[in-house]
């Protein structure tokens, strides 16, 4: 056992040095990631050297000066010290991506926590063979309870000082479109596009084209933004998702297989999609924790940028969930705590409750099974047409409103766009470009 210990013990120390070594190498490479650097404490990092450096890193950010070897290199020799090949071995380390850097700071803060841990544990030992009393020895067990639970929860409170805020670029920024665009011109206007660390919820009746808009505003980020994205698909298969994609994509309607040659150019407009970003899962049985599980995975060794869910009303529920109130908080809570953990952009869809009638314009409380999709959305989008029923099955090509009922920190209002139900297409409509309320 003792031997299984120090082998343990050993495989941290050696993993901590080796993850500490890449973030440090990240840091001197690349400076878009020093705002993560400012947060990091010396104490996570396992060598004397590593520590070292992360203290003068934090040195030249306070100093307003750029994170280099030759920066690095002065601070050493400041404390009389030349540190200048082991720095350059340090930008020896393998760097592949920048998009696992997140993943890595938490790796090395769990690392430092076990073995804290370890340490406790071992002074506990200690306390217990030199102390007779029962109350002296769960006293200092308490303690150190109370002292790894405290490096868990260290640096989750700052001071103000240590955000980075940049009134200027919020300035030069402000009414732009800085997110990830949804290729709709009104919609772009009232959002400013797709931002990372939101929840947004499309919601509307059955067949006014929940799934057709997520489908345009997916194909758009990976074929017109090179975004990375993860369609999690419950109510169709992966295959009639791309199938949809090409047809709109091609402007193609399921006629237009028989009476036209289309084969040619939907075949290279497949070859075209399977170029991109775009992944699927469409298991059918997923509860929300499974979905989190693969959107995490993906993330660290692939990259994400966006979620999209077809549709939190068919996500299976936990087994402990007392109702669906219950289990759609529980799904609406953890799809936003996702969009924060990941900081990727998380679109839902949903559907709305029976309560609303037809024709009439839809409300947050429309929102189905639960008012916590309403207060974890960050956007809630609806669809309405005005048309009534007949008239709407009849016409192959309607208008439909989008209303932006909700928006934590920005505009809510409309938008009309053109919906061709065959091709499952929207089409910007000339001069709309938005109304504000």
């Amino acid at each position: 056992m003792i031997t299984n210990i120090i082998q343990k013990q050993q495989i941290n120390k050696d993993k901590a040095s080796e993850i500490g070594n890449y973030i440090l190498s990240c840091a001197i490479l690349d400076d878009t990631i020093t705002p993560k650097i400012s947060s990091l404490q010396a104490d996570w990092f396992y060598t004397d050297f590593q520590k070292k450096c992360i203290k003068y890193m934090h040195e030249l950010i306070l100093q307003n000066e750029p994170i280099s070897l030759v920066g690095l290199n002065s601070k050493f020799q400041i404390d009389g010290q030349s540190a200048i090949t082991n720095l350059a071995a340090l930008t020896q380390t393998s760097v592949t991506s920048l998009v696992n850097i997140d993943y890595y700071i938490k790796e090395l803060k769990k690392l430092y926590i076990i073995r804290e841990a370890w340490k406790k544990g071992h002074e506990l030992l200690q306390v217990s063979l030199d102390t007779i009393e029962l109350q002296d020895i769960t006293q200092d067990f308490r303690n150190k309870i109370d002292e790894i639970e405290s490096q868990s929860t260290k640096s989750q409170v700052k001071h103000i000082e240590e955000f980075n805020i940049d009134i200027p670029e919020f300035i030069k920024n402000y009414n732009k479109i800085t997110g990830i665009p949804t290729g709709f011109t009104g919609l772009d206007n009232i959002l400013l596009g797709l931002k990372s660390n939101k929840l947004y919820i499309i919601a509307a009746r059955p067949s006014l084209g929940k799934s057709a808009l997520m489908g345009n505003i997916v194909e758009n980020a990976v074929l017109n933004e090179n975004k990375k994205v993860l369609v999690v698909g419950l109510e169709m298969t992966a295959n009639e998702y791309i199938m949809r994609m090409v047809m709109s994509q091609t402007h193609t309607t399921p006629d237009n297989f028989y009476y036209q040659d289309k084969d040619k150019e939907l075949t290279e407009f497949l070859n075209k999609l399977k170029n991109t970003n775009l992944y699927f899962c469409d298991n059918p049985s997923l509860n929300v924790l499974n979905i989190k599980f693969l959107a995490t995975q993906l993330k660290q060794q692939k990259g994400l940028d966006v979620i999209a869910l077809d549709y939190t009303q068919l996500v299976e529920g936990l087994e402990n969930q007392q109702n669906r109130n219950a289990e759609i908080s529980f799904i609406s809570r953890q799809l936003k705590l996702m969009s924060r953990e990941l900081d990727v952009v998380v679109i839902a869809l949903s559907q709305l409750n029976r309560e609303k009638q037809d024709g009439q314009v839809p409300q947050l409380r429309h929102l189905r099974d639960s008012g916590a999709l309403e207060q974890d959305a960050d956007i809630v989008i609806f669809l309405h047409c005005d048309l009534d029923y007949e008239e709407f099955i009849q016409r192959e090509v309607i208008k439909i409103d989008l209303i932006v009922a909700k928006q934590r920190g920005g505009k809510v209002g409309k938008t009309r766009l053109q919906f061709n139900k065959p091709m499952t297409r929207f089409f910007n409509i000339e001069n709309e470009k938005g109304v504000y309320k």
